[in-house]
């Protein structure tokens, strides 16, 4: 995705997705809080993204050497290894999220500006997980409005296959969503509680959704043997919608 798009992305995410994001600063608040603790530096918040910009690019390669080297300090903060388990200190520049920052890291970086496909990649969801999602994502199903209203903005509308029934059976919210209720999808009940068996056999590559408080906590694990991930991003909590859409974008 190119500046411009992320930039219209951002403008548009703060007008519609909701939530006045800035850049998100180092916060000292208690480990037991980490998903609203705003602690990282940086809106993109994907393990490779080691200078902390909007942006996978080669300063990011640049600033692992610089690391290396030991010209510059990485900057850490707080996540979790799994959900609501123990803390971890870790870096965006350590891009497999193994705690530790060396060549493999390098490598990796390299190969995800060199969008080399297949690729696992690591992120930081909206519980404050390390989470990962192989590159790149390309069908979706997706469940609220506020990841539909995501979806429009980096202009993948055509890339959903599976909707939830508040759009699909003409739902609360297919009048303003009426574009993706077409030949190419189908419903999959309720966002709160999915019907994965529709899904079975044309599985998406992904399933966009929320945090695990509201949106089925087991869904990784249901639909593992589906060769699906699942992406949770923050587009409904506040100050958070951005970094989330610059996320799904990137």
């Amino acid at each position: 995705m190119n500046s411009k798009m992320i930039w219209a992305a951002a403008i548009v995410a703060i007008l519609v997705v909701g939530g006045a994001a800035a850049v998100l600063a180092i916060n000292n608040s208690d480990d037991d809080d980490v998903a609203s603790s705003n602690n990282m530096v940086g809106r993109l918040t994907v393990f490779g993204n080691a200078n902390n910009d909007d942006y996978i690019n080669s300063d990011d390669v640049d600033e692992i050497k610089a690391i290396l080297a030991g010209e510059k300090e990485p900057v850490y903060f707080s996540c979790y290894k799994e959900y609501k388990g123990s803390v971890a200190k870790r870096s965006f520049a350590d891009a497999n999220a193994d705690g530790t920052i060396d060549e493999t890291d390098l490598q990796m970086v390299q190969d995800m500006v060199d969008r080399k496909e297949g690729m696992k990649i690591y992120f930081y969801d909206v519980d404050g997980v390390i989470s990962s999602c192989t590159y790149p994502l390309t069908t979706a199903a997706v469940g609220y409005k506020s990841n539909y209203e995501s979806l429009k903005i980096i202009g993948a509308v055509d890339t959903v296959r599976y909707i939830c029934d508040q759009v699909g059976n003409d739902g609360s919210y297919h009048k303003w969503y009426s574009d993706f209720d077409n030949e190419n999808t189908k419903c999959f009940g309720s966002r709160f509680t999915p019907d994965y068996e529709v899904m079975k056999d044309s599985p998406p590559s992904y399933i966009l959704s929320g945090t695990r408080a509201w949106f089925d906590s087991n869904m990784e694990s249901t639909v593992a043997p589906l060769g699906c991930d699942v992406v949770r991003l923050p587009f409904w909590e506040d100050n958070q919608s951005v970094p989330a859409v610059i996320t799904l974008a990137t």
